[in-house]
């Protein structure tokens, strides 16, 4: 049996980094939480996720800053930018920055699965 995807949830509200993982534990996801950019950046490499869902507003560098650098370093990485401030200017700064997709707040259960079927399937 193929082994489940791995999965990093970066946010500063812990409420929400809780959510997500519920979510997809429930789902049988390996997942790893970070408070903060900082915090990705030290667990990211041994972690070495699949998919990161990552909010825009985070204390030091903000979700949008942090994805040019995670993709020049991890181009395989899917990366999930996660707002509730949900204006074109911001999604599409994510999207410049290298994000593969911009996930506006709230979201439910089944949005979060299908994103993450569609980037680990083979």
């Amino acid at each position: 049996m193929k082994d489940k995807a791995r999965i990093m949830v970066v946010d500063d509200s812990v409420y929400m980094r809780e959510l997500i993982e519920d979510i997809l534990l429930e789902d049988g996801y390996e997942v790893m939480q970070a408070a903060d950019g900082a915090e990705m950046l030290e667990k990211i490499e041994k972690f070495a996720p699949q998919v990161v869902f990552m909010d825009v507003v985070m204390p030091n560098q903000n979700g949008i800053e942090i994805t040019s650098s995670l993709k020049a370093k991890y181009p395989d990485i899917k990366i999930v930018i996660c707002s509730a401030h949900n204006n074109l200017a911001i999604q599409k700064k994510a999207l410049e920055n290298g994000a593969d997709m911009f996930l506006p707040k709230p979201f439910d259960a089944n949005k979060i699965e299908k994103i993450v079927k569609g980037f680990t399937a083979n």
